[in-house]
């Protein structure tokens, strides 16, 4: 099945943020080109971030007004573009959240695809970034990637950046310091030091368990959805984008 007919929720979503950890870059891409195989015209863009590119002919201008008019003549003969405001050693500048409004009310695309957060990617998100993607109105769905495979491995700064900073508001889990089941709990069910905010929003967000590449975290991920499911987090996956399967874990 493909993944566009799992993951996406309604017939209506057109607004889709991804954010998270290994595989969010991946996964819009796979999103991307499924929706661009299915005659769909698709638009990715970032909140004035400098960020590489996943996929997409690159449109980039800083008057928005010429960029709006370059958009609506690349995205006839290109299905995928990617839009910025400059770009500079590869890297592209996202727009203004002004500009990504104007751009979702001109209807040039069928889909708007957000790359939320930093090139960098981290599961672990501080409340400011989570506070910030709450006010995002104007979506329509939210894909949050949670890389599962570091489960029981070392808080470690390198590969979940504010990982020792987040773990402060966890005090319970600060002697052992590990990415463990209870601690990834306490951290998505968390609203005023986690990620659950993210799960009480207008939009719907699914959650994604990457890289799932063995039976050993097969069962990890389905015993971690079904603690999750008490706190009412309903739409999980578990996903090995590298075999490009994403399937959702069922609530029994």
């Amino acid at each position: 099945m493909a993944i566009i007919d799992q993951i996406i929720e309604n017939k209506q979503t057109r607004v889709i943020g991804f954010i998270g950890g290994k595989g969010r870059n991946f996964l819009l891409n796979q999103v991307a080109s499924e929706l661009a195989h299915a005659g769909q015209k698709v638009i990715i863009t970032n909140i004035e971030k400098d960020i590489l590119p996943p996929s997409g002919k690159i449109i980039y201008h800083k008057d928005e007004k010429t960029l709006l008019s370059d958009i609506k003549k690349g995205i006839k003969t290109n299905p995928i573009v990617y839009v910025g405001t400059e770009i500079q050693d590869h890297f592209v500048r996202g727009l203004t959240l002004n500009g990504i409004r104007k751009l979702k009310s001109e209807h040039s695309q069928d889909y708007l695809l957000l790359l939320l957060g930093s090139e960098k990617k981290y599961s672990l998100l501080s409340n400011k970034d989570i506070t910030k993607i709450c006010k995002l109105n104007l979506l329509d769905q939210l894909i949050y990637c949670f890389q599962l495979d570091l489960i029981d491995q070392p808080l470690d700064h390198s590969k979940m950046g504010n990982a020792l900073e987040i773990v402060e508001h966890f005090p319970q889990f600060k002697s052992d310091n590990l990415f463990s089941q209870d601690f990834i709990f306490n951290y998505l069910t968390s609203a005023e030091n986690g990620a659950y905010r993210l799960f009480q929003q207008k939009w719907p967000t699914s959650l994604v368990f990457t890289d799932i590449n063995n039976l050993l975290l097969e069962n990890r991920s389905i015993n971690l959805a079904r603690d999750l499911l008490s706190k009412k987090i309903q739409k999980i996956y578990q996903s090995n984008l590298k075999d490009n399967s994403l399937k959702r874990i069922p609530h029994k």
